[in-house]
């Protein structure tokens, strides 16, 4: 086992509660804790690109964009783009008003330039299912489509981003391709990316899909720091990561979350790049009052709202 993937492997060990709660979809409290877990995890990302004035926002596999336009809503003067394969969902973002300086591409970001092919279930039930791979677990009718395709890089080109400057944010929700989208920006994400949000499977859910392990140790040997995860679905869940730079800047703000969003005391990671090898240390948090709810949910308050619930 390489330094990277025991790294890995102690965090999702640091945060193994999670990996067997309930899901959002449970009953009971533990789903709500859940639920709560999950809009904690997306405000934390959005508390931290504010705190790290983040001014440019790409969103990939966007659904109906409801990301960008949430970035945008904080940051009018920024710019926001949002890459929908699926020709259905395009039509629907397009149907809610856009804010100046955020737009809407119908286009998939992959391995290459061109044109790709993209399954999209034939049910709109599933319509968040469309994906540049095929679904092996629980798979449904899909029907196959080409769609026009570029790289991260390319994407990231729009965005004219200033040399020496991480100002670029991504939220990534892209159902197995994960791995294909990161590998086709490595540049981008050396140089410009200061924080990503995206969903990982813990197994091959999608067909040649890279899954949640392939995908960190990518990230973590470019410097990301994973920060915090959720546990939205069985299997498949959302992280966020911060470039080791930026995570230094925000760090006092992840450690009241960490400690305002466990039940038991927290622990805080921090990877420290060095030549072939990552350091990991961690230093304890004493456990917040039971009434803390500035970062969601509360020291074991499975009942209580967030207090940044969003609605999505």
């Amino acid at each position: 086992m390489t330094p990277t993937q025991e790294a890995i492997q102690a965090w999702r060990q640091l945060l193994s509660e999670l990996g067997s709660a309930a899901t959002m979809r449970s009953g009971g409290d533990a789903g709500q804790r859940s639920a709560h877990r999950v809009n904690a995890v997306r405000e934390l990302y959005y508390k931290v690109l504010v705190e790290l004035r983040i001014s440019k926002h790409l969103e990939i596999g966007s659904m109906h964009a409801d990301a960008s336009r949430r970035f945008m809503q904080a940051n009018p003067l920024g710019k926001a783009i949002a890459y929908e394969a699926a020709p259905r969902n395009y039509e629907k973002a397009l149907a809610k008003p856009c804010p100046s300086g955020m737009r809407i591409v119908n286009s998939a970001i992959g391995s290459m330039s061109g044109t790709a092919s993209f399954f999209v279930p034939n049910d709109d039930t599933f319509e968040q299912w469309g994906s540049l791979r095929r679904r092996l677990v629980q798979p449904v009718d899909v029907t196959e489509i080409a769609v026009p395709m570029v790289t991260l890089e390319e994407a990231a080109e729009d965005f004219r981003l200033a040399a020496g400057k991480r100002d670029l944010a991504i939220w990534m929700d892209v159902e197995g391709a994960a791995l294909e989208v990161l590998e086709s920006g490595l540049k981008t994400l050396g140089t410009h990316v200061s924080a990503l949000y995206l969903e990982l499977c813990d197994d091959h859910i999608y067909e040649n899909g890279g899954n949640a392990l392939e995908v960190l140790e990518l990230l973590i040997s470019l410097g990301f720091v994973p920060v915090a995860r959720d546990n939205q679905f069985k299997g498949a869940w959302n992280i966020l990561l911060l470039h080791e730079s930026s995570y230094l800047r925000a760090r006092g703000t992840i450690g009241a979350w960490l400690v305002a969003n466990s039940a038991f005391q927290a622990a805080r990671l921090e990877f420290v790049s060095k030549p072939d090898k990552i350091t990991m240390m961690s230093a304890a948090f004493a456990t917040a009052p039971a009434t803390s709810t500035e970062f969601g949910e509360s020291n074991g308050l499975a009942g209580e709202q967030s207090a940044y619930a969003t609605g999505y």
